[in-house]
C-alpha cells in the first residue's frame, strides 16, 4: 500500500474475551468511548445530538441491548469532535475528506449492562469500543 509505514506487528494475546480484555467487560450502567464511535447512518438536518441519539439506539437495538441515554462528551457543535481527530478514519481507498465523524460518547443504561460493547461503523477494527464506568 503506498504511503503506508512499514510496522512490526507482535502477537499480543488469544482467548475468550474475559480474560484477554477483561476490562471491557465488566457490567455496569455508565460506559464511555474508549475509541470514537463512528455513526452508520448518514446526517440528514437533525442536529447533533439527535442524529447520534439515533444512530446509537439502532445499533443498540440491532445488536439486542437495552436502549441508553447517549451524551456526546465534547461540548463544541460539530463532527467530528475535535478527540477523534487523532484516529484514522477512512478506509486507505478513501479520501481524507471522506472520513467518518468520529464521537466520544457516554452511554447510560437504567440497569447494568455486561460488556463487551463495540458500537458503529468500522467496529469490527476497533472503533466504537466502550468501557465500563465503574464506581
Amino acid at each position: 500500500v503506498h504511503g503506508f509505514p512499514q510496522v512490526e506487528l507482535l502477537f499480543q494475546a488469544a482467548g475468550p474475551i474475559e480474560r484477554v480484555a477483561p476490562e471491557l467487560c465488566g457490567a455496569a450502567q455508565r460506559w464511555h468511548s474508549l475509541t470514537p464511535y463512528l455513526p452508520v447512518r448518514h446526517r440528514k438536518r437533525e442536529s447533533p445530538d439527535g442524529f447520534v441519539a439515533a444512530d446509537v439506539a439502532a445499533e443498540l437495538s440491532y445488536r439486542g441491548r437495552p436502549a441508553a441515554v447517549v451524551a456526546r462528551m465534547a461540548i463544541e457543535d460539530r463532527l467530528p469532535d475535535r478527540w477523534a481527530l487523532d484516529f484514522r478514519r477512512y478506509r486507505m481507498n478513501e479520501r481524507r475528506d471522506k472520513s467518518r465523524p468520529g464521537l466520544e460518547l457516554r452511554l447510560e443504561f437504567a440497569e447494568p449492562v455486561a460488556g463487551p460493547l463495540l458500537l458503529g461503523q468500522l467496529s469490527h477494527f476497533g472503533y466504537g469500543i466502550f468501557v465500563p464506568e465503574l464506581g
